[in-house]
């Protein structure tokens, strides 16, 4: 899609010079004629301001002046001081009425980077004015204006605060220049969903034996369900030469597919885990933050075994099924010993494990699968109450409805916006644009997309259809100067099926846009 058509038609409404900056001209109150308002500008490059528009609570036509001082800092300590201000100019105007601008014929005014106050003194008009309820913060290109205070007699107590001006100052950056700049802001209402699971047990605490969990290969991942396969009794199996803390390689008779990659040989470590490859170390101490950052795709139970005090591992093949299995293997420096075993489906790609007798002396245990790190946290699960329930596990990790760009928005060029994380099962998805943002977001719950929020006012929307689990979009960004800081809002929402019972639909963060050409 072309921006061109939703840019001209935004800032032919919304950008007069061309840069803006407008607080509000939503007034609640007024000031007394002959008052004054008062408010920072902070540049952060030089800019000449070439154009005012204030809100007067006078009736139309009638007429006045507005007098422009300006202090060398922040206004915060010098409401009470007129001799720290200057006046700039002093010019007449005639009100255009309540919510309306009536432009003040100001000279330019140039300002170099840095805070300086301003003030707005009146005579024989009255400021409308908005009783603030937040920051009084308001920013466009290169420029940050801080309101607020109001006295009905300039520089004269009592102060009113907060006090926002309802003004629009149009300006230019010296050297036409601004920074082109993509930031996210928001949620998404997809919780993060982790690759790695895991169940992490004190020295004495393991209680796994007796259950069953098959990871169930989708192509996207694994679902973790009740387990599909029983144990396979070693018939012929081969013992495997492992020592305390030592791995060693199998071949397969095919290759094992799991998520992102396949492998023709799996490596046994004699600690009680096998990893797609060899690189995951032998290391006898089971770690959480260890486990997730192996580089090899692993799956296991992690303990300190020692298969040269007793016991065998072995390997077989029933069919399609790889079987690693640590045949009455004690712990490290004690007499207890464990059965389990890890079954990897050739044909399928399904990972089984099968815990028989699991020994409750040595150190601590954690069990559990991890793609190749690093991973994210996703924190112990526990595995004998939660897997009825089953859980999904993507490729990678997913944080979730993203909508997203590696690059900025410059005039001229071609930006690709990706809309990633996409559900499993989704219909479509639609990308929404926007000039104003909201933040807070919007709850959108009403309308069936339970816990999302809308973060802008969308003006216009692109379909993307699907189903895909990312859709990059490119759009072409005009080389027109008018558009130089221009902000635009993005924010993608996709559309599920079957309908879950959380909602319909979903929606991602949103994506700030500033055009520049810097």
């Amino acid at each position: 899609m072309n921006l061109l058509a939703l840019l001209l038609v935004g800032t032919a409404l919304t950008v007069l010079p061309a840069q803006s900056l407008t607080t509000t001209f939503a007034n609640n109150t007024s000031v007394a004629p002959g008052g004054c308002v008062y408010f920072d500008l902070s540049p952060t490059a030089p800019i000449t301001i070439t154009s005012w528009s204030l809100n007067l609570a006078s009736p139309v036509g009638t007429p006045g002046t507005i007098d422009v001082l300006l202090a060398p800092v922040s206004r915060s300590t010098l409401l009470l001081a007129p001799g720290a201000w200057t006046l700039f100019a002093a010019v007449p105007v005639l009100a255009a009425g309540p919510g309306l601008p009536t432009t003040v014929a100001l000279p330019p005014l140039a300002l170099p980077p840095g805070t300086r106050g301003v003030a707005l003194r009146t005579t024989g008009v009255a400021h409308a004015v908005t009783v603030g309820n937040g920051s009084g913060t308001f920013t466009g290109p290169s420029l940050t204006l801080t309101a607020g205070e109001a006295t009905n007699i300039p520089f004269t107590a009592p102060v009113l605060a907060p006090r926002f001006v309802n003004c629009r100052i149009g300006y230019t950056i010296v050297g036409g220049g601004t920074t082109a700049t993509a930031n996210n802001y928001g949620t998404s209402c997809v919780p993060p969903l982790p690759a790695s699971f895991y169940e992490q047990f004190a020295a004495g605490q393991m209680d796994l034996a007796g259950l069953q969990v098959t990871l169930v290969f989708t192509g996207n991942g694994y679902v973790a369900v009740p387990g599909l396969s029983p144990f396979q009794t070693p018939v012929s199996p081969t013992p495997l030469s492992l020592t305390d803390d030592s791995e060693t390689s199998v071949s397969l008779t095919g290759t094992f597919g799991f998520p992102g990659g396949s492998t023709n040989t799996l490596t046994i470590c004699s600690n009680g885990f096998v990893s797609a490859a060899v690189g995951n170390g032998i290391s006898f101490a089971p770690s959480a933050t260890a486990f997730l950052a192996m580089p090899r795709s692993v799956w296991g139970t992690w303990h300190d075994f020692n298969p040269s005090a007793g016991g065998q591992v072995l390997f077989h093949m029933v069919g399609s099924l790889a079987c690693v299995t640590w045949d009455q293997v004690p712990d490290f420096g004690g007499a207890s010993t464990s059965t389990f075993q890890m079954q990897f489906d050739l044909g399928t790609g399904f990972v089984h494990f099968v815990w028989v007798s699991m020994s409750l002396a040595g150190n601590n245990y954690l069990a559990g699968y991890s793609p190749g790190g690093p991973n994210v946290d996703p924190g112990s699960r526990d595995l004998t109450a939660t897997i009825a329930a089953t859980f999904r596990l993507p490729t990678v990790d997913s944080q979730g409805l993203l909508v997203q760009t590696a690059a900025r928005p410059l005039l001229g060029a071609t930006l690709t916006v990706t809309t990633a994380e996409i559900p499993v099962g989704a219909l479509a998805a639609g990308l929404l644009f926007g000039l104003t943002q909201r933040l807070p977001g919007i709850d959108l719950t009403p309308l069936g997309l339970n816990g999302c929020s809308r973060y802008l006012d969308p003006v216009d929307q692109l379909l993307l259809v699907g189903p895909s689990l990312s859709w990059p979009t490119s759009l072409p960004i005009p080389n027109n100067n008018v558009l130089l800081g221009t902000d635009v809002y993005l924010q993608s929402i996709v559309l599920l099926a079957p309908p879950p019972t959380s909602g319909f639909g979903v929606t991602s963060d949103a994506l700030a846009l500033r055009l520049g050409n810097l």
